[in-house]
């Protein structure tokens, strides 16, 4: 896969998916940003990729100004691909870019970091079609936006309105942005 930066150059990255993993085609990926260029600044962003695949989207952001990237990813050939590809992306690069990567169950890793109170700008979630728990993810709050990726819309918590809906063939991504109330009663939660 290629990706051009900001600056203009253009960075591959390799995909070693395991048969599980669907990437998100460059179609997509493509119309996904597009949708989010007029809505959210990646500038300095921390942008969480949760059943990361490739990594596709979080090197995406991290190619549009996001400094900080978390790829969560329970496949092991994916989540090693990944780390390969942070070496590639960031070698020759003066951009100061935090790139991790956490292999390990997502709900599990969303548990642990809502209760860490681990919080990002934005989150993309594209787990296989068949996952058939997006309220309960939905409900740790990842991210003030989240970019739900699936075969069907994602109905959103309490927490989330939905920003748009956009259909591309079989695929249905579910634009969400947590509640202004949502994010001033989480805010003073953490600072009492």
């Amino acid at each position: 896969m290629k990706f051009s930066t900001t600056g203009g150059s253009s960075r591959r990255i390799k995909a070693k998916v395991g048969s599980k993993t669907r990437p998100t085609t460059a179609k997509v990926r493509k119309a996904i940003f597009d949708t989010l260029y007029a809505r959210f600044d990646f500038e300095n962003s921390a942008v969480l990729d949760l059943f990361a695949g490739t990594g596709a989207l979080g090197f995406e952001a991290a190619s549009r100004g996001a400094k900080r990237v978390v790829f969560v990813e329970n496949d092991f050939l994916a989540a090693t691909a990944i780390k390969e590809n942070i070496l590639n992306f960031t070698r020759g690069t003066t951009e100061q870019i935090s790139m991790q990567v956490v292999r390990r169950d997502v709900l599990k890793y969303i548990q642990d970091a809502d209760l860490l109170g681990n919080r990002m700008d934005i989150c993309f979630c594209d787990p296989p079609y068949d996952f058939s728990s997006w309220e309960r993810l939905l409900s740790y709050k990842p991210a003030t936006f989240v970019v739900a990726e699936s075969d069907k819309e994602v109905h959103p918590t309490d927490a989330y309105e939905i920003v748009t809906i956009k259909r591309y063939g079989g695929t249905v991504v579910t634009f969400m942005r947590r509640f202004q109330s949502q994010l001033e009663q989480d805010f003073l939660s953490e600072v009492n």
